[in-house]
């Protein structure tokens, strides 16, 4: 603006100083003038230069007051910067926004991650219960008889001990009826045996095997110096599994140790 101020002020000076020459001179001021009547150049009157000159006179006096008041550049600069100021809060917003989306994204991921791990740790859970349930349910059909079945191992026992009581010089010399019944004790323990090998019950006699508290009961021990100490010697009353779990315990009598 300043610069426009005075650009116009240089202009109507030289326009001043020339129409002082024009009316001094005619036209012998300018040769080029003789080709034309002077009153063909365009001509302004006194009022009028009066006139641009004090405007120009005003635009010089409100530029220096602008300096004066501290306007001009300084404002142009001072709204610069209140827009540069702007900027940088609203680009301090949107930061601010962008941190506070990135903590709840990241706040997210790690409730997302903390729900799949519960969700895994369910299904193991789950599977494990799945498996235990499946494994009772089998040892239950396998064992459900184990009561009914320790039961009849006494009968088992008396129909042995039966059978046993009769030698064979007995049956030799004795009457058919005597060997009739025998035989029919025999069968009866066979057949008996056959129904616990049915449902899983086995008999064990352990004579001379080393001894095991899992599946043996030591009632007595018993001095012999050829067999090994802790080796079954006397089987008392022989023991029965009901498939891979005992169902008694074998009553024996184990070698002791020679001190």
């Amino acid at each position: 603006l300043i610069y426009r101020n005075k650009m116009s002020c240089s202009r109507l000076m030289i326009t001043c100083n020339v129409f002082q020459k024009v009316v001094r001179y005619g036209s012998n001021f300018c040769p080029s003038c003789t080709k034309r009547p002077f009153l063909s150049a365009p001509v302004y009157s006194a009022r009028t230069l009066k006139y641009y000159s004090a405007q120009s006179h005003e635009e010089t006096t409100v530029a220096d007051k602008s300096e004066k008041d501290g306007d001009g550049p300084q404002t142009c600069n001072a709204d610069s910067d209140k827009e540069a100021a702007a900027a940088s809060a609203a680009l301090n917003d949107k930061n601010v926004q962008l941190e506070k989306k990135i903590k709840e994204l990241e706040a997210c991921i790690m409730l997302t991650v903390d729900l799949y791990d519960k969700y895994k740790r369910s299904l193991a859970e789950n599977e494990n219960l799945r498996a235990r349930m499946v494994r009772q349910l089998e040892e239950v059909k396998l064992f459900s008889l184990q009561a009914f079945c320790k039961d009849l191992l006494e009968i088992a026992d008396i129909l042995h001990l039966a059978a046993d009581s009769v030698s064979e010089e007995v049956l030799k010399n004795s009457q058919p009826e005597l060997k009739n019944l025998h035989d029919g004790v025999l069968l009866t323990n066979t057949q008996l045996l056959k129904i616990f090998q049915k449902y899983g019950v086995t008999p064990v006699n352990p004579i001379n095997e080393k001894f095991n508290p899992n599946f043996h009961e030591a009632v007595f021990e018993v001095p012999d110096p050829v067999k090994e100490p802790g080796t079954v010697a006397v089987v008392q009353k022989i023991g029965y599994m009901l498939h891979q779990r005992c169902l008694r315990a074998a009553q024996v009598g184990v070698v002791k140790a020679q001190l």
